[in-house]
């Protein structure tokens, strides 16, 4: 059986580390597990943004307190909206952007569980024991699709 499906990986703040598949694809439940495809997380630059916002905090802060003469507390300020607006301007930029299209099979024997967030207001599809391992986040599907994987581990399809 095979599902249209949008991925849809928050870009942080995630419960379960997100398995690195975005956008538009499928997911095909077969007897020996599921094939998913859909685009690569093209990497946004994001944590490296918010290391750079961070290093420039501790740097611009030591520089106008001691270089300057500048009051801590001015410092501080100056330094913290600087930051602000670097990572204000990384979070708008929205969610994982999808790259290359693959398509990655997950053996039945990986497949913890589905599970609901309703942070993201996705159902979560839990890999463990393999790369990638994490949580498939899928946002939106054509049918029953999380109630299926559920079935089919219910009926055992782990212990195959």
């Amino acid at each position: 059986m095979e599902w249209k499906v949008e991925l849809s990986p928050p870009t942080m703040a995630a419960r379960h580390v997100p398995i690195p598949l975005t956008g538009l694809g499928t997911v095909e439940l077969r007897d020996d597990g599921i094939a998913v495809t859909a685009g690569k997380v093209a990497n946004g630059y994001l944590s490296h943004i918010i290391l750079a916002s961070i290093l420039f905090f501790g740097l611009g802060s030591g520089i106008l307190i001691d270089l300057l003469g500048a009051k801590q507390t001015i410092a501080l300020g100056l330094t913290q909206i600087v930051v602000l607006v670097l990572v204000g301007k990384a979070m708008r930029r929205g969610g994982a952007k999808a790259g290359a299209m693959t398509t990655v099979f997950f053996p039945w024997k990986n497949v913890r569980d589905v599970v609901s967030d309703p942070h993201t207001g996705c159902f979560v599809i839990l890999i463990e024991k393999m790369k990638p391992k994490g949580g498939l986040y899928v946002a939106a599907a054509t049918g029953p699709l999380e109630e299926e994987i559920r079935r089919r581990l219910q009926a055992g399809a782990r212990r195959s």
